[in-house]
C-alpha cells in the first residue's frame, strides 16, 4: 500500500491552505512540519515572491505567511502586487520580521497585513496566529485502487495535491478490500478493470456492506463499458472518470460526491 498523505492531508478544507513564502530554507521546513503537527492543515511554500504569486494564482489559499525580506522580489512587492489584483487582494498576510526591524512592520501595514511573527519565532505564537485563521475539519481517507502502477500514482497525486485529506492508494482489489474492512473510508475512486477483485465485484462489497453502503465509488478506465455502467447503475456509483485522468474532470467528479 502506497500512503500519499502526510499530516497535511487531515483536514476537511477544500483546497484551502498556508502558504509560506521565506527564502530561509530552515524557516520554511520548520514553521511547515510545526504547522502540519499542531494544526494538521495543508501547507504549501514558495522560496521567492514571484513563485508565491504563481501558488497564490492557481491554488485557493487561507493564509500567506510572508518574510518581507527575500533577495528576489520581495515581501514588499508581494503584498503591493496582492492589493492590485481582484482575486489575492483579501486573502490574509501574516509577515515574519526580524524583532527589532519597526520600520518595516509599519510599512508592511500599509498593506493591510494582519499582524507580525517575529523571528526566531515561538512555535506557541505562531501556532495561535495561523489557528485563528485555518477552521477545523473532520479527517476523511480517500482510496483509491488500480492495479496499473503508473495511473495509480498520477490519479493518487492529482488527489493528494488538490484535497487536504489522507490518500491511500494500492495496487488490487483484495488491497483495497482490506482497507474498507479495516478503514473509515470516505470515498472511493477505483479502475474498473483489474485482475480477481474487479471495480464492479469492490462496488458490491461496499453496496452489502452495512457500514460501508453509502460510500461514494467513482470508476476510470480509458474507455466505458455499456454493460459494466449498467450493472454499476443498479448498485449505485458515483461517477465515471476517464483515463488518462485529467486532473479537473476527476476533481469535480470528487467534489460533487464527497459528503458535505
Amino acid at each position: 500500500m502506497k500512503n500519499l498523505a502526510s499530516s497535511v492531508d487531515r483536514k476537511k478544507v477544500r483546497g484551502n491552505a498556508v502558504l509560506i513564502i521565506d527564502s530561509d530554507e530552515m524557516n520554511i521546513d520548520m514553521s511547515k512540519a510545526l504547522l502540519e503537527k499542531r494544526l494538521k492543515c495543508r501547507v504549501l511554500t514558495a522560496n521567492n515572491g514571484v513563485q508565491g504569486l504563481e501558488i497564490l494564482r492557481t491554488r485557493q489559499v487561507q493564509l500567506v505567511l510572508l518574510e518581507l525580506e527575500m533577495p528576489y522580489f520581495n515581501g514588499f512587492q508581494v503584498l503591493q502586487t496582492m492589493r492590485l489584483e481582484d482575486a489575492l487582494k483579501d486573502v490574509p498576510v501574516l509577515i515574519f520580521t526580524k524583532a527589532a526591524n519597526e520600520k518595516n512592520i509599519l510599512r508592511a501595514a500599509q498593506y493591510g497585513i494582519i499582524g507580525y511573527i517575529k523571528k526566531p519565532f515561538v512555535p506557541d505564537e505562531l501556532i495561535n496566529r495561523v489557528a485563528k485563521y485555518v477552521p477545523e475539519g473532520e479527517t476523511y481517507k480517500l482510496l483509491v485502487v488500480d492495479d496499473n502502477d503508473r495511473d495509480l500514482e498520477r490519479a493518487a497525486n492529482i488527489m493528494s495535491e488538490r484535497f487536504p485529506h489522507e490518500i491511500l492508494a494500492v495496487s488490487s482489489g483484495i488491497e483495497g478490500l482490506e482497507l474498507l474492512r479495516n478503514e473509515e473510508i470516505q470515498l472511493v475512486v477505483s479502475a474498473t478493470d483489474m485482475p480477481l477483485i474487479d471495480g464492479l465485484r469492490l462496488l458490491t462489497f461496499v453496496r452489502e456492506d452495512k457500514r460501508l453502503k453509502n460510500t461514494p465509488v467513482i470508476f476510470m478506465d480509458y474507455e466505458e463499458d455499456p454493460d459494466f455502467t449498467d450493472e454499476a447503475e443498479e448498485l449505485g456509483f458515483q461517477g465515471f472518470v476517464a483515463k488518462p485522468v485529467r486532473a479537473q474532470e476527476l476533481i469535480s467528479a470528487i467534489e460533487a460526491a464527497l459528503p458535505t
